[in-house]
């Protein structure tokens, strides 16, 4: 290549070298004309953190350029691994979509780079005309691996319908192979065992080591089965389908009877943004931020949401400044990345703020206590660690209740009646919020899958209330429902003389509104988001006087970021969930 000066290569690493080895061991980069070698120092290299900078001075047609630790002392006892860590990255791959009977891999690679696919060729069978499946990407995870060595993966799936086929030694990957760095494929079968009833489900993926101790888990959620092809019908239904029965919502983490701890710690998996415009609103709102001009916020979730403003619906990110969490507009806002600024003011985000923040609206949330207290029989598989999470600490199981229970559905039960007691005591002057005490607890205990569920059942429960008389207008807006069908939605609450009185009228907006969800699909978020644009559309909209939607929306749209930052191993990164 014809060049004047030196050309400038940088390159990515993920081996770091220990604080305490940082005297007896060095990256180093080399280069050679051959692959084999020798290999020689580069002077002109720069290293900071992760990142390798060098110049190249002597260009060739063919070379080769590494980074290697080497350790200036070693012994029979203490190796180079012994003075650096590595980042490996595990992938799960998959097909498209969901079959009754399908193949998923995991692959583990000794960087953070996960391809979008990965062709995997038809192992076992003798056809060789058959070419290799692409599998896309279902999630990744990255973890640092202090030295090679034998790690066990298993893949475990959260609903009873699906089981994954393991023979000995399927999740097995050798330390030899890790030392190399090459690429590491486990493949798995996955079968349903009713296939007429198949849908998305959750997959958990945890790592060993040979003295079985876990080192890292996370979690991907499958994609959708195929759609299906028949003629859809177009017109409203009056009556919705039976809830699957063996779907469990909980996250997998919480199936077995020890529920992850909550950790309280900085969330750093942020972006920024710098603000381009003062706000100073003459009407306060809750949950719209007011910023200064050149000031910094900190970007909790990097999709939009859609409100309406003053004067027309907007779109905007939630956002953290100086101590509160609320919405900014996004026109405002310049992203800049996920590097946090030296200027930035006011305390930092930690899950414990985040965690109370985000469940301010739940107390403004209509509930009905029998429908809550079934879904906890059937998803809550421990009462001592509802109890623990609820503030409950070491207390026996007869503080709950006097008899003696045997199965567990019943003492979770009795934990919640125990809880409903305590928030609706009017002698006690903190009177405590059960739907805020509840979703906390849950939260706690990694139950993110349940609590959206509960959220999504309080808001349209909440919103009917809200609605009331003026449900027919909310459901034109909403899905442009004739006046046979709304008819229709009143006839069974009407007296015998076919009055409708208007205090019953939330009961015709909750089942319009069921079905109207239930049409939507299975998103807890676009169904809360479309609810609050139709909303918003009505005339003289409740939104601007009942604001607790809003902030049922920004809860809704930070589970994964609280997750993601409360359940992950320390000083590991991003949680795939």
């Amino acid at each position: 290549m014809e060049t004047k000066s030196f050309i400038t290569l940088e390159m990515k690493v993920f081996v770091t070298i220990k604080k305490e080895s940082c005297h007896c061991a060095e990256l180093l980069c080399v280069r050679s004309d051959c692959k084999e070698g020798p290999y020689t120092p580069i002077l002109n290299a720069y290293i900071y953190k992760d990142t390798v900078q060098v110049q190249l001075d002597s260009l060739e047609p063919c070379m080769y350029v590494a980074v290697v630790v080497q350790s200036q002392h070693s012994s029979h006892n203490v190796t180079v691994w012994d003075h650096v860590q590595r980042k490996v990255t595990l992938g799960v791959y998959g097909p498209k979509h969901v079959h009754p009977s399908f193949k998923t891999v995991v692959a583990l690679f000794g960087h953070d780079c996960a391809p979008k696919t990965l062709l995997v060729s038809e192992e076992g069978r003798h056809t060789i005309s058959n070419p290799p499946v692409a599998l896309q990407l279902w999630g990744k995870h990255q973890f640092m691996l202090g030295f090679p060595q034998d790690l066990q993966v298993g893949l475990y799936s959260n609903m009873s319908n699906y089981q994954v086929d393991t023979s000995e030694g399927t999740g097995l990957i050798q330390g030899f192979q890790v030392k190399l760095g090459k690429v590491c494929r486990l493949l798995y079968m996955i079968s349903s065992h009713n296939p007429n009833n198949i849908s998305d489900f959750t997959l958990r993926v945890q790592v060993k080591d040979a003295l079985d101790c876990i080192l890292t888990q996370f979690c991907v959620q499958t994609p959708q089965p195929p759609p299906k092809t028949g003629a859809r019908i177009t017109g409203q239904r009056r009556f919705l389908k039976k809830k699957e029965v063996d779907k469990i919502v909980l996250s997998p983490l919480a199936v077995t009877s020890k529920y992850p701890k909550f950790q309280d710690r900085c969330i750093t998996n942020l972006k920024f943004g710098k603000v381009i415009k003062t706000v100073i609103r003459q009407h306060k709102s809750t949950y719209l931020l007011e910023y200064k001009k050149g000031d910094v916020i900190a970007l909790l979730s990097e999709e939009k949401i859609k409100l309406r403003g003053q004067l027309r619906t907007k779109e905007w990110y939630i956002g953290y400044y100086q101590g509160r969490i609320g919405l900014v507009h996004a026109k405002n806002v310049l992203v800049l990345g996920k590097v946090k600024p030296i200027y930035w003011c006011g305390p930092d985000l930690t899950t414990t703020v985040l965690l109370e923040q985000i469940l301010r609206p739940c107390k403004f949330l209509t509930y009905i206590y029998a429908t809550v207290r079934t879904v906890l029989m059937e998803n809550v598989g421990n009462w001592r660690a509802f109890a623990d999470a609820l503030g409950y600490g070491n207390l026996p199981l007869n503080y709950f209740c006097r008899t003696e229970l045997d199965n567990e559905p019943e003492k979770v039960a009795s934990v919640l009646e125990k809880l409903k007691e305590e928030c609706m005591n009017v002698e006690n002057k903190e009177r405590k919020s059960f739907q805020r005490e509840l979703m906390m607890a849950l939260l706690k205990m990694d139950c993110q899958g349940l609590v959206a569920r509960l959220v999504l059942d309080f808001v349209l429960l909440t919103t009917a209330v809200e609605v009331a008389s003026r449900w027919r207008e909310l459901a034109e807006k909403l899905a442009r429902v004739s006046r046979q069908q709304m008819e229709a939605y009143e006839a069974p609450h009407r007296d015998k003389n076919g009055l409708l009185d208007n205090e019953c009228m939330w009961k015709p907006a909750y089942d319009f509104l069921l079905t109207w969800a239930a049409h939507i699909g299975d998103s807890y978020r676009d169904i809360i988001q479309e609810l609050h644009v139709g909303l918003d559309k009505m005339r003289n909209p409740i939104t601007k006087r009942w604001k607790h939607l809003t902030g049922t929306l920004i809860l809704v749209n930070c589970l994964d970021t609280l997750r993601s930052s409360a359940f992950c191993p320390v000083g590991y990164g991003d949680f795939a969930v």
